[in-house]
Formats: C-alpha cells, sequence, structure tokens
C-alpha cells in the first residue's frame, strides 16, 4: 500500500482584462466595433439580457432597461457596455485592439463631469452647513440652553453631505447605449440644450422680477 499525493493545481489563469472607460455607443458606434472585430477575423454576435439582435439598427426596438447591458460576444473577446462602465475581456491582441481602435475615440463626458461635480459637492455642503450653523446661534428666539443645536445639526448634515459624495464620486461611471445614429443624437442633445436654456432665463427673468417688485415694496415703506 502506498500514498499517492497529487500536486498543487495551478490556479487557472484569467483571460487579459480592461476597462474601456465610461462610453457613449449609438448605432453608428456598434456598427464600427462589429466592422472592426470582423475585420480582424471575428464573427460577433450582439446579445442583450433578452436575447441577440442581428445588425446594430436593431437597437431602435429594445426598451430602456434592455439598453443597460449589450454584450458583444465573439470566440475571442467580449465587449461588456453596462452601467457599470465598458470593459473588454479575451484574448490580448483583441482586447488591446478594441481598446485603441475604438473605444479611445468614444470616451464619453457625461460620466466624467457627474464624477467633477460629486468632487465639490460636499464642500459646497459643508459650507452651507457652517452657514446655516452661525445663523442659528443668532436667532434671538432660541433658548440660551440650545444655543449649540444649531452647530450639532450642522456638523450632522455637513458628515453626511460629504460621505453620500464621497460614495458617489466612487461610483463607477457608466457607459450609455443610445438607440439612435450619432447625428439624430447630436441633434436631439442641441434640442434639449435649448429647451433648458429657455427654462434658465425664464426663472433668472422671474428671479429679478420677484426682486424688483420686493424692492419697490420697500421704497414705499
Amino acid at each position: 500500500m502506498a500514498v499517492h499525493r497529487r500536486g498543487a493545481e495551478r490556479p487557472e489563469s484569467r483571460p487579459p482584462s480592461r476597462y474601456l472607460g465610461p462610453l457613449l455607443v449609438t448605432i453608428d458606434d456598434l456598427r464600427a466595433l462589429r466592422d472592426l472585430l470582423t475585420e480582424m477575423g471575428e464573427a460577433p454576435v450582439i446579445e442583450f439580457s433578452g436575447g441577440t439582435i442581428d445588425t446594430p439598427d436593431d437597437l431602435r426596438e429594445l426598451s430602456d432597461s434592455e439598453l443597460l447591458h449589450i454584450t458583444v460576444k465573439t470566440a475571442g473577446v467580449e465587449i461588456t457596455l453596462s452601467k457599470q462602465g465598458a470593459r473588454a475581456v479575451g484574448q490580448g491582441n483583441l482586447v488591446y485592439a478594441v481598446h485603441e481602435s475604438w473605444a479611445r475615440t468614444r470616451q464619453s463626458s457625461l460620466g466624467k463631469s457627474r464624477r467633477w461635480w460629486a468632487k465639490y459637492w460636499g464642500l459646497l455642503i459643508a459650507g452651507i452647513s457652517v452657514v446655516a450653523g452661525f445663523t442659528g446661534t443668532t436667532l434671538e428666539w432660541l433658548p440660551s440652553d440650545a444655543q449649540a443645536a444649531p452647530w450639532v445639526f450642522a456638523v450632522m448634515f455637513g458628515v453626511s453631505g460629504g460621505m453620500i459624495a464621497y460614495g458617489y464620486s466612487q461610483m463607477p461611471m457608466p457607459t450609455v447605449v443610445v438607440p439612435t445614429t450619432l447625428d439624430e443624437f447630436r441633434k436631439n442633445r442641441t434640442l434639449a440644450n435649448r429647451h433648458w436654456q429657455t427654462i434658465a432665463i425664464a426663472a433668472i427673468a422671474a428671479c429679478i422680477a420677484l426682486a424688483g417688485v420686493l424692492v419697490a415694496v420697500l421704497v414705499k415703506k
């Protein structure tokens, strides 16, 4: 009789993986990815959460929830486009080609602008909390034994706001898949920007008018 021990099992090596960044992917962009993979001898299959689509133009038929997770698969590489970002996993040369020839030119500023605001949101909340705490201590109707209460609440709101802002800034920036062509997306965004500009101008005008009324009332007094 004898004891035969197996050698230590080697951990399976993981295929190369690369984060592609927050991307804006339109029908044209998905078509460009498909064409790139086809030129490299791959046969891409485009999947969504409920099945597959034959062409990038079929994105128009998907619901908003189905657009949240799109995967482009071949025998050598898999590209995932989701709200957690975009990532390519597979053969090293294919992952590199997808990043350099496709993803780098499609970086989205949507997630970056969100992260920039989150970075300074904590400071803004802290500043407002300090002003609120100082203002609260000047209230004449506040009992003397409760003078510290505004500062307590100010610190609580400031710290909690800063923690929320920090956590928000650490969230992965999403990849957005839109069921339109790039030209259609640009036109829609231009119209949306004009709409918000109109609302902002109207709000500013209303504030100026209200300030004018208040000044007129004070002058009459």
